[in-house]
């Protein structure tokens, strides 16, 4: 009798193991295909007049901070910080910074409103899953014809820069992503400072 306890006890082991390995697999053939929806849906929002119209306000902001942007939480927090950084940037006044600001966070409000779907995977992401999601939106490195030691070094140098702004874009927009106003400003800022790499780069290269 002790004996048969002993090999139900390996058997009963086995099944629930498999149990759980078909759990698993469940949950991951189901995250698998969110993913694969969200990064459909993107793509089909990246086709609309309503992600133009977000695009057009955002680079129309983002020139105008001449690269200098800081995460923060809340518009007042943005009307404190402009009117003590105006003259490092491009704006004529921190009322044409505020116009641009709530014209480019509106635009957004209306792609979450007009994609719940999408922003609704997007919100619950993670900083991978959402890098994922917005790949196609992201900046890449430009070409160069440029084929020597110090061209080599430059390009390495803005693809470890651009890999770094990537993952801390992501980061933020795990952490603090969720609404209109937190999403547009991390996305701005992820532009401002691939503009800005792009400047780097493009000094680097001029002296090879």
């Amino acid at each position: 009798m002790k004996f048969i306890k002993f090999l139900c006890l390996p058997l009963v082991l086995i099944i629930a193991l498999a149990c759980n390995s078909e759990e698993v697999d469940v949950k991951k053939e189901k995250f698998n295909s969110t993913i694969e929806s969200s990064q459909k849906l993107y793509l089909e929002m990246m086709k609309t007049q309503d992600y133009e119209k977000y695009k057009e306000a955002r680079n129309s902001f983002v020139a105008k901070l001449d690269n200098k942007l800081i995460f923060l939480k809340t518009k007042k927090d943005y009307m404190k910080w402009i009117s003590n950084n105006l003259s490092s940037t491009k704006f004529s006044s921190s009322s044409e910074f505020e116009v641009l600001l709530d014209i480019m966070v509106s635009k957004y409000t209306i792609l979450m409103k007009n994609n719940p779907k999408l922003y609704s995977y997007i919100i619950k992401a993670d900083e991978k899953q959402f890098l994922t999601i917005v790949k196609p939106s992201l900046g890449k490195l430009p070409l160069t014809f440029k084929m020597n030691s110090c061209a080599n070094t430059c390009m390495d140098a803005c693809d470890a820069t651009l890999n770094n702004i990537e993952s801390g874009y992501g980061l933020l927009y795990a952490q603090y992503g969720g609404n209109a106003f937190t999403n547009a400003i991390i996305d701005a800022m992820y532009w401002s400072n691939y503009s800005s790499a792009i400047d780097d780069l493009n000094s680097c290269m001029s002296s090879c």
